[in-house]
């Protein structure tokens, strides 16, 4: 664990109502799922060196403002709750997800050659219980406090999603759809607002260590 990560995560322990106090076990849950994660690891790591486009769910983006960015050499990422975002025709390359996104959507998308990458966190054991069978083990799970799998030491599906990719040598990071400042969809819009903000600092801390990484859309 680095020593921001450790700092940022005890200041969020504080700042945030979540169940952070069973991180741990929800790691062991889905650590305890069957999972192909080296072979799913062998085939992410084969995207290495292709400039990676992360998806976000700001309200205000439209996948029309995609189509410049598509080609054979970009690897499409998509944070959970912007899976709506994807044209139909698409089958994202990587998909990030704590399990509260379209479920159904995502394990299609699995069964049709998504890499998943899964996120355990305290809140979320029931939906490890329900959906990750489902997955049939073609996924990686994820922590962000644990000592037995990858931390990817980030905490929205979106700032894991940079996160992941510059793990996967990205030549350069593109986000679409980010908008730190105007939370939208499920849940309290306040909590949400200042995960958000943890989200912009993990990002632009991967920007001061040299993280080729470059917005599409403003979102000063």
């Amino acid at each position: 664990m680095s020593r921001f990560w450790g700092e940022l995560y005890a200041e969020m322990k504080k700042d945030l109502k979540l169940n952070f106090s069973m991180d741990s076990t929800s790691a062991e849950l889905l650590h305890s799922q069957d999972s192909f994660s080296e072979i799913m690891w062998n085939r992410a790591l084969k995207l290495s060196g292709k400039r990676f486009l992360v998806i976000g769910n700001a309200e205000n983006f439209s996948n029309e403002k995609l189509n410049d960015l598509m080609d054979q050499n970009t690897v499409v990422v998509v944070a959970d709750s912007a899976i709506g975002k994807i044209r139909k025709e698409i089958v994202p390359h990587i998909i990030v997800t704590d399990l509260d996104g379209d479920m159904d959507k995502i394990i299609n998308f699995c069964m049709q050659g998504s890499i998943i990458f899964i996120h355990s966190h305290g809140d979320n054991m029931d939906r490890i219980r329900k959906y990750v069978p489902n997955f049939k083990g073609l996924f990686i799970p994820t922590c962000q406090n644990c000592t037995d799998m990858y931390n990817p030491e980030g905490f929205t599906d979106g700032d894991r999603s940079v996160k992941i990719s510059e793990k996967l040598g990205a030549s350069e990071i593109i986000l679409a759809g980010f908008d730190f400042q105007a939370p939208y969809g499920k849940g309290n819009l306040g909590t949400k607002k200042r995960k958000l903000g943890y989200a912009r600092r993990i990002i632009d801390r991967e920007i001061e260590e040299g993280a080729k990484i470059r917005f599409i859309q403003d979102i000063s």
